[in-house]
């Protein structure tokens, strides 16, 4: 680990203070994320309830107390009704769920199966942007409208054409729905992007609670960071972190190979799992970063 909490920077604050601070960024590349491919704040709430009623039920498991609604409620912080309706729906079929959609994702659902704003095909029609003389034609204005009237009808276009979802020309918008649909290759990359990260943070937040235990670390998790570099001097670390992981992913891999094939033997014992892995990523100096770390100078670890 590279970081260290500065004790005149926290002052007083409570451990959640301190927690929620750094949290927030380490939830900034995320959240860019998020925003850029059209994910809301409200979306990502209403998607978090659930996973914090899991770690409610886990940590009331682990501690050996009583799981009930008003337990989780109180350990979670989600409201008792939530915890009860969140634990009926968690039983439905995935397919049964209603995401909670965004705008930007209402307006292309009725655009996409609203029969005023779809050919004889099916497909969705191309419309003009704004209201025409008759009440009756189909206008992306109109379309806009029907959803919500808390926004102008401008600025929900914009969103559409910043997400690349939307095309206009001549004044006429036309809606490209498949880039508004996961493909398979949008679904493979996001299911590597997460298992790579929350393999890392479960290595963290192991060694972490380990650690407030008074436990040694159980998973290995290092890294060395350094200020004040030139470009030259990243590109010259980089290259040399390329060598290193080539190397390590070999015998890594090799080593693997050999005990998969001894393991097939065992009888009894609890399959598991493992995950090697390395990064490099460097960026302009940011203060965000540099309050709370302990970057390196020179050669000093």
């Amino acid at each position: 680990m590279c970081f260290q909490v500065s004790a005149e920077k926290t002052g007083d604050a409570s451990r959640s203070d301190v927690l929620i601070d750094k949290t927030l960024a380490m939830l900034a590349p995320l959240v860019r994320l998020l925003v850029a491919n059209g994910v809301t704040f409200p979306q990502l709430v209403a998607a978090l309830k659930p996973a914090f009623l899991r770690a409610a039920q886990a940590e009331l498991s682990q501690s050996n107390k009583r799981i009930n609604d008003s337990a989780i409620s109180i350990v979670s912080g989600v409201h008792r009704k939530d915890v009860r309706a969140l634990s009926s729906e968690s039983r439905l079929p995935a397919r049964v769920r209603q995401p909670l959609p965004s705008l930007a994702g209402e307006v292309i659902a009725r655009w996409a199966s609203d029969p005023q704003y779809v050919d004889e095909d099916g497909l969705p029609l191309a419309l003009p942007v704004r209201n025409g003389k008759a009440r009756s034609e189909p206008s992306f204005e109109r379309l806009s409208q029907s959803v919500s009237r808390d926004f102008h009808s401008r600025a929900v276009l914009e969103e559409l054409l910043r997400l690349g979802f939307v095309e206009v020309s001549d004044d006429i918008a036309r809606l490209h729905l498949e880039r508004a649909v996961a493909d398979r290759s949008f679904i493979h990359a996001m299911a590597y992007i997460a298992r790579n990260v929350h393999d890392h943070l479960a290595a963290i937040e192991g060694n972490f609670s380990a650690m407030q235990a008074g436990n040694g670390s159980p998973h290995l998790e290092h890294s060395v960071c350094t200020e004040d570099l030139g470009p030259e001097s990243i590109q010259a670390l980089q290259e040399l972190a390329r060598r290193v992981l080539e190397s390590a992913t070999r015998r890594i891999s090799a080593l693997s190979a050999e005990r998969l094939e001894h393991d097939s033997q065992r009888s009894g014992s609890q399959a598991m799992r493992m995950r090697f892995g390395m990064y490099f990523y460097s960026e302009p100096e940011s203060p965000l970063m540099r309050d709370g770390e302990s970057p390196l100078k020179g050669s000093e670890e």
